[in-house]
């Protein structure tokens, strides 16, 4: 389904949002889950996990990391 949902939005323009939902509040967090999601058609593009040794052990730029992985990742589909 993955397949066929890549090509079907292969030429259209997306509107994209995304959130991460870490596994504890605060700066305490040590893994977060990204989602990206295309806002007109309600898919989930993309998700992603983070820990915090990629990115310095700094659990607030988990999400920024994530997201820019996301991003990656579904340019690198198309």
């Amino acid at each position: 389904m993955r397949g066929e949902l890549v090509i079907e939005i292969q030429n259209e323009e997306l509107v994209l949002s995304g959130d991460g939902q870490c596994d504890s509040p605060g700066f305490s967090a040590k893994n977060l889950c990204y989602f990206l999601m295309e806002v007109v058609t309600e898919y989930i593009l993309e998700v992603k996990d983070m820990d915090k040794p990629p990115v310095g052990m700094k659990s607030s730029t988990m999400e920024t990391k994530a997201l820019t992985n996301a991003l990656d990742g579904l340019k690198n589909k198309h």
